[in-house]
């Protein structure tokens, strides 16, 4: 499912893949490499401090993930217990991404992060992404 992580560039420090099947990791999708960004809601058991991000809702995201990697943002909201909130990337969300991809890679090659429905970030936000990686 995602090969770029067999394989890393020219790096003598990495040390050389089998070939075959993908890590154990990358098959239940938990390589420390890997990060998905999602729309969130606010829940109200969440304090009025607190800013949703992706990490809130993981093991709703992983679950549906298990399920197959085709679904509608319908069943993410029934998931996640949404009733009539409009979900969300959040200016957390995009602080949060930029922390975790500013980290080095934990394994030497490549990070990766998915990000899911993009079109529900805050444009001011995809701005401030974009010139963070130029």
């Amino acid at each position: 499912m995602f090969p770029m992580f067999e394989e890393a560039p020219d790096n003598p420090e990495q040390p050389e893949q089998p070939e075959g099947p993908e890590p154990p990791m990358l098959q239940k999708l938990e390589h420390p490499d890997l990060h998905f960004t999602y729309p969130t809601i606010k829940l109200p058991s969440m304090s009025s401090d607190h800013k949703p991000i992706s990490d809130d809702f993981a093991a709703e995201w992983h679950e549906l993930m298990m399920q197959g990697p085709y679904f509608s943002i319908d069943e993410w909201l029934t998931a996640i217990g949404a009733e009539n909130q409009q979900a969300i990337i959040t200016a957390g969300e995009s602080d949060s991404l930029v922390r975790k991809l500013s980290l080095k890679s934990s394994q030497g090659g490549y990070k990766v992060s998915v990000v899911w429905l993009p079109e529900r970030m805050n444009i001011g936000r995809i701005i401030y992404l974009n010139f963070q990686y130029i």
